[in-house]
């Protein structure tokens, strides 16, 4: 999905202002860049049932540690944001022990039906009537005597 919705008074939602406030403005930035990374993710989930899931995304997410020699710093650090995005509400887990939002989700097939239904294009053509461009042609008439 190339593009998906971001109110712009979503810091007010209660969903958003428990994520700020348990995890400050970098808890706030690494959400919007996870729900960029959903988007454009193939089903608008990611893996996250193992600890090399886990830290991709913490290298992604920017955690400390990750990709250093002390990972399980940035694992840790990684597996308590995604649990408390979880006990928010702004994520749940999947059966394969993926991450999703249930948002994006509904987002995505909203999107993806209105896109689908904009292809059909408008009504379809009365069966025998003629048309000119986009103006239907009136039958002539011959000039009363």
């Amino acid at each position: 999905m190339a593009f998906f919705s971001h109110d712009s008074h979503a810091a007010s939602d209660i969903k958003c202002r428990r994520l700020i406030w348990r995890f400050g403005m970098d808890g706030y930035g690494r959400w919007w860049l996870l729900c960029e990374l959903l988007a454009a993710a193939e089903g608008h989930s990611l893996p996250f049932g193992d600890d090399e899931d886990a830290l991709i995304l913490a290298e992604t997410l920017r955690f400390s540690g990750a990709g250093s020699s002390d990972e399980s710093i940035a694992l840790d650090e990684c597996r308590k944001f995604v649990e408390g995005l979880v006990d928010i509400g702004l994520l749940s887990v999947i059966p394969d022990g993926g991450i999703e939002s249930e948002r994006m989700t509904r987002n995505a097939e909203y999107f993806g039906k209105n896109r689908a239904n904009g292809a059909k294009g408008g009504r379809p053509k009365k069966k025998g009537s003629e048309t000119d461009g986009c103006r239907q042609r009136k039958p002539e008439r011959k000039p009363s005597v």
